[in-house]
């Protein structure tokens, strides 16, 4: 495995773009590829990998929305204001965090298993001495499931609604089928927190 790539990048979507290259070429996914289109392959993956890091979160929507503004047409073909490339990035990075694009049926079943993994990992940061990451502090900041609730709102509306906002510009499907999702999740999450106070107080 290229472990040079990750000394340089520690981040965790650097491991994920290393590790899934490693293993395509183990698997024979770039086979009859010349060297150039392998390069060429592995770039536009490392690119959309890496892109999923949520620093680049607000860069990524604020070009995309100045594209889609100004020219909604031809917003991301190869020679747009939005490149094919970076296009490709912001999709991967939507789908990222597409847990709550999902239907509540399904969108609820993701909550416990993402914070599940995000106190895993506080726990191990915690460890081995490393800055905490946000929202993996275990339950010294959200003590509650009810705070945990109100964190998936926070994120569905600062992060995840207008990203697929964005979308929805772009493709018509997104309006219809994604945002509808989206607005019943949190809908569903505020009702949920309203029952779970008024329980408290019975």
């Amino acid at each position: 495995m290229p472990n040079k790539e990750l000394r340089e990048n520690p981040q965790l979507e650097a491991f994920h773009d290393s590790y899934g290259r490693f293993l395509l070429q183990r698997y024979g996914a770039f086979k009859g590829l010349t060297n150039e289109q392998k390069q060429w392959v592995e770039l536009m993956i490392s690119n959309a990998v890496i892109g999923t890091d949520m620093a680049n979160h607000f860069d990524m929507l604020d070009k995309l929305q100045r594209a889609v503004v100004n020219k909604p047409n031809d917003a991301t073909t190869s020679d747009g204001p939005y490149d094919t490339k970076s296009f490709l990035t912001y999709l991967l990075h939507a789908a990222d965090i597409s847990s709550q694009a999902k239907t509540p049926t399904l969108s609820s079943q993701w909550i416990p298993r993402i914070f599940s993994e995000f106190f895993s990992q506080g726990d191990l940061e915690h460890q081995e001495g490393l800055p905490i990451s946000p929202l993996c502090h275990d339950r010294m900041t959200l003590p509650t499931d009810i705070h945990v609730a109100q964190s998936q709102i926070d994120f569905i509306k600062s992060l995840v609604r207008p990203t697929y906002d964005i979308l929805g510009m772009i493709n018509p499907w997104v309006v219809e089928t994604l945002l509808p999702s989206i607005e019943a999740n949190i809908e569903f999450i505020q009702m949920w927190t309203a029952d779970q106070r008024l329980q408290m107080l019975s």
